[in-house]
């Protein structure tokens, strides 16, 4: 995995790279939309939540807890420090779907990495430095096997506002691994 910090903001992160080429195929060979799920109730969040099959979602855990968590550690001077607040969900967001800018409130820290579909790079995530569209600060696109990683549990808390710029249009699904790694301290070297 690749990480470049985003400048001005010390919490927001380009991710690239983030699976090996044999995950990364697997992506494709899984039928999603006969994946059981269950709902994000957020407002009216078109959002489904894949239900964990370890069949499907065991290996892609293991190098989450394996090799990311602990690189993130590293490369970001952290320590993730409450291992049940951690998670690692599908998403799969239907046509629709377009939250409000907003930030994640108490949510530490995540990691979102875009799968699907491959060809709309512009179902992305765009963040801001306030609450104001025109203070874009970063907009990652939906590319394969990339995402953004968000750190918000340092003082002074940041205010990682984001939101969609497009809608999910319809026939369209967009499916994103979401990974949450709870709380974390800056380590002093």
């Amino acid at each position: 995995m690749e990480l470049q910090r985003i400048i001005n903001t010390g919490h927001l992160y380009v991710a690239s790279n983030i699976f090996p080429q044999w995950l990364v195929d697997q992506v494709s060979t899984v039928d999603w939309l006969s994946a059981a799920y269950d709902r994000i109730s957020i407002g009216n969040f078109k959002r489904r939540r894949l239900i964990y099959n370890p069949a499907r979602d065991g290996e892609f855990d293991k190098y989450v807890w394996d090799v990311i968590a602990p690189q993130i550690e590293r490369e970001c001077g952290i320590t993730f420090t409450d291992a049940q607040q951690n998670s690692v969900d599908w998403w799969i967001d239907e046509p629709g779907f377009k939250p409000r800018m907003h930030t994640d409130g108490d949510l530490a820290s995540a990691l979102q990495i875009y799968w699907l579909p491959s060809n709309r790079t512009d179902l992305g995530t765009a963040f801001y430095s306030t609450n104001q569209i025109q203070d874009l600060t970063h907009y990652f696109p939906n590319i394969p096997n990339t995402g953004y990683l968000m750190l918000n549990s340092h003082e002074p808390r940041p205010k990682l506002w984001h939101d969609m710029e497009q809608e999910v249009p319809e026939g369209v699904l967009r499916l994103c691994l979401y990974i949450t790694f709870g709380p974390y301290l800056p380590v002093h070297r």
